[in-house]
């Protein structure tokens, strides 16, 4: 781990290093540290054994479940107002209960409930990217966890506003919706 903190420093003073890629290797020293002391953080432990700059270069993003995609990104006609809106992600049909899992490596920093996206969970990645995951029925996850690539972050659930049951599946760069098709591998 000092090689970690070593290498922070060179990468500050050579202004190598972004605030994402410094806070990441912080999180990673921080949370190896604890894990070290027996504290009960929650880190997967195969993300403490791995090289920090693997886990920061994580650059692909791949479907957090399978199914049909119901309502593409961009406008389209809200199902049950019947109106126009700007749809800023994807919807994908699902069952309840279904395992949603984590698009990319990351950070949790939001885990919440809206009237529009029921259950939720925001994990910022790496280049100022963040995935949102909505109509979640049950969260695996916590706020600060630190979680691979795949990792799960709940089943799907459901809310008022749906038709059916689906994760709503949304990605922000520079807080900007963008299509999420443009980012994830193919299934």
């Amino acid at each position: 781990m000092i090689n970690y903190v070593k290498h922070i420093v060179n990468g500050i003073s050579k202004g190598v290093f972004n605030m994402n890629k410094i806070t990441y290797y912080l999180l990673f020293c921080v949370f190896t540290l604890l894990t070290a002391c027996g504290s009960s953080a929650s880190v997967q432990s195969d993300l403490l054994t791995s090289d920090p700059d693997e886990f920061l270069h994580q650059d692909s993003f791949s479907f957090p479940i399978s199914g049909q995609i119901i309502t593409p990104h961009g406008w389209s006609v809200d199902p049950i107002t019947g109106n126009e809106k700007y749809h800023q992600g994807i919807d994908i049909a699902s069952e309840i209960g279904t395992p949603i899992k984590a698009a990319s490596s990351g950070i949790v920093i939001v885990i919440n409930l809206s009237q529009t996206l029921g259950g939720f969970v925001v994990i910022r990645h790496y280049d100022s990217i963040h995935t949102i995951y909505g109509n979640l029925g049950s969260f695996s996850v916590s706020k600060g966890d630190l979680i691979a690539k795949g990792s799960l972050l709940g089943t799907v659930g459901g809310n008022r506003h749906s038709s059916e049951p689906h994760l709503h599946f949304s990605m922000h760069k520079d807080g900007i919706a963008v299509d999420p098709l443009e980012y994830l591998d193919t299934p």
